[in-house]
């Protein structure tokens, strides 16, 4: 099982430097860490992990920005006659890896055992311009950024030689509404949550191993202490995302929204395409939605995204209901 000698690593790097940094300036990630630079095989671990994000089918599929924010005309309440429509200038993305330390091994118990784990953060800025149109004269253009965060699980279920240096995504966040409660019934009546109330923080053993060195700097011995841990972040398994036929009808509904000033929008894959539109309220307490999934699409995941929109710039404001079509 391969470590790296970073006993306290957090490191940060765009996706526009990708390229240069899998070159030989890796030394230039930066990090918020008290350790030392990362070693060789840290600093693989970082990189692998981003690629598997990236290229990987579970990671393109269930961290895709692409049809999320779409250029289709929309109105707000209070706000008749004005037609708005969102354009979307650009997208940046950031990567927060919490890598393993050398020091600290990390019991699972069953199946997995002693094994190496990761928690990949992904925040994804959306820099849209808001135009409005009132009776055919434009309005004042607003400029937004809209935040949404991401986050992924790893475990090193193969080896370091394999694909990705063995990493395997176990868990997925797609980001917890700020209050409401949302739940998906599918065509023949089933629920499934969509608002975190099934994500869960893992649990380990910690087995930390301590050296003792003499007068000459010559380590004299080892000491392994034991305490039990968990994860930072909280995930749902991928084994327990909710199937979904393709093809099939999904109603979606928040629960207890809240203020009537909030309105909630919805971006996901269909039969006709992608949509982008305000959803149905049909009292003071609830939005809903119907959508139909695509019946013929290649994609394992997908994802249906949310936008509470006058908070898509706070932790909550967007996030991101993940399901498996079938």
């Amino acid at each position: 099982m391969r470590k790296n000698t970073d006993t306290n690593s957090r490191r940060i790097v765009s996706a526009a430097s990708l390229l240069t940094a899998l070159g030989f300036t890796v030394v230039a990630l930066l990090q918020t860490s008290c350790g030392s630079n990362p070693t060789v095989e840290d600093t693989n671990d970082h990189l692998e992990l981003i690629d598997y994000i990236e290229r990987n089918e579970d990671g393109r599929y269930l961290f895709r920005t692409g049809g999320i924010v779409l250029e289709e005309p929309y109105s707000k309440p209070g706000r008749e006659g004005i037609v708005f429509r969102d354009v979307l200038d650009s997208v940046s993305r950031q990567y927060f890896t919490d890598i393993p330390s050398y020091f600290v091994e990390k019991d699972f118990g069953p199946p997995f055992g002693i094994v190496d784990d990761a928690e990949v953060d992904v925040q994804d800025v959306f820099y849209v311009r808001i135009l409005g149109d009132s009776a055919g004269t434009p309005l004042t253009t607003r400029f937004q950024q809209r935040v949404l965060h991401r986050s992924a699980y790893f475990l090193r279920l193969r080896s370091d030689r394999d694909a990705y240096a063995g990493w395997l995504m176990h868990g997925y966040n797609g980001g917890i509404p700020r209050d409401a409660g949302m739940e998906i019934t599918k065509s023949n009546g089933d629920v499934f949550r969509g608002d975190g109330e099934r994500f869960q923080r893992f649990q380990y053993m910690m087995y930390v191993s301590t050296e003792h060195t003499g007068d000459d700097d010559i380590v004299d011995s080892i000491t392994v202490d034991t305490f039990p841990g968990r994860t930072d972040g909280s995930y749902m398994l991928l084994q327990d995302i909710e199937r979904v036929t393709k093809g099939d009808e999904l109603f979606i509904q928040s629960l207890d929204v809240g203020s009537n000033s909030v309105y909630q929008f919805i971006s996901a894959e269909t039969e006709t395409g992608p949509v982008y539109r305000l959803m149905h309220r049909p009292d003071s307490a609830h939005y809903a939605d119907t959508i139909q999934t695509p019946s013929a699409t290649n994609r394992i995941w997908d994802i249906i995204c949310f936008f509470e929109f006058q908070f898509v710039d706070r932790p909550g404001g967007i996030w991101c209901v993940p399901y498996h079509t079938q």
